[in-house]
């Protein structure tokens, strides 16, 4: 896995309320346009984001992307998910 393609995914849906309304819209859709390994793009799909800071994701990046898809009154929730 080369966390590369997946810190471009996640980048972008944190950089643009566009981008991001559009993976919300079709994840599954949107993803498939993103060279991403079916491990990744399931990790994305599910947002498996300790998963991911696992494997390499910038932890700050991954925090915005949450944000960008859940909203920033579910950060603490994202937090939580970290510690496991």
């Amino acid at each position: 896995m080369s966390i590369h393609t997946v810190e471009r995914v996640l980048y972008e849906i944190a950089s643009s309320p566009a981008i991001a309304a559009a993976y919300k819209a079709d994840p599954a859709k949107f993803l498939a346009s993103y060279p991403l390994e079916a491990e990744e793009a399931q990790m994305v799909l599910g947002l498996r984001f300790r998963e991911l800071t696992d494997r390499g994701l910038n932890h700050m990046l991954a925090m915005r992307a949450f944000s960008a898809l859940q909203g920033r009154d579910k950060v603490s929730d994202y937090l939580r998910e970290l510690k496991g």
